[in-house]
């Protein structure tokens, strides 16, 4: 499933893949901005897709709900972003689960034109082995909601229970 041109996986990831994918690569080639709250994230070819935005993928990168040894499934996308993109982590650890799954897209940071959400998460068992929904709504208004939420979560200064602040780069 790893291996980029195969063809099991284009056909697991099917249409709501393959969007995911167009979407990102049209932000690219217009030079937008993605504001992207994600919980799961290990898949490698979205996290190219995300470093070849550089910059300007603002990403906020969450860990899951975690009631003994804090643990983060994303460490390892978070290494590979780190210094490549705009990162933010947000560790909940035992305070909830930062289940976010949404994206914005922005002609610039103040202009944003539509939201992409759903159930999928962005780690290759999600995008390829479990039954998801994703909707892209072309909408300014619902997507400023969307970034107000976004900027919301970025700016959450909850800390874990050891006192760190939750934004912090590995």
């Amino acid at each position: 499933l790893a291996v980029d041109d195969n063809d099991l996986r284009r056909f697991l990831t099917g249409q709501l893949g393959a969007r995911l994918f167009r979407l990102l690569d049209d932000a690219k080639t217009n030079g937008w901005h993605v504001y992207a709250a994600l919980y799961e994230l290990d898949d490698d070819r979205l996290i190219d897709a995300l470093i070849a935005l550089g910059q300007n993928a603002h990403v906020l990168l969450s860990n899951g709900s975690q009631k003994t040894k804090p643990k983060d499934g994303n460490a390892g996308a978070a290494l590979k972003l780190a210094g490549k993109v705009d990162l933010t982590r947000r560790m909940l650890w035992s305070a909830g689960l930062g289940h976010n799954k949404f994206l914005v897209i922005a002609r610039s940071p103040t202009d944003p034109i539509a939201v992409w959400t759903g159930s999928t998460n962005w780690a290759t068992t999600g995008l390829c082995t479990q039954m998801n929904n994703a909707v892209l709504v072309r909408s300014a208004s619902l997507a400023r909601t969307y970034l107000q939420q976004w900027q919301r979560l970025h700016d959450d200064e909850q800390t874990a229970p050891d006192g760190k602040v939750k934004h912090f780069l590995p």
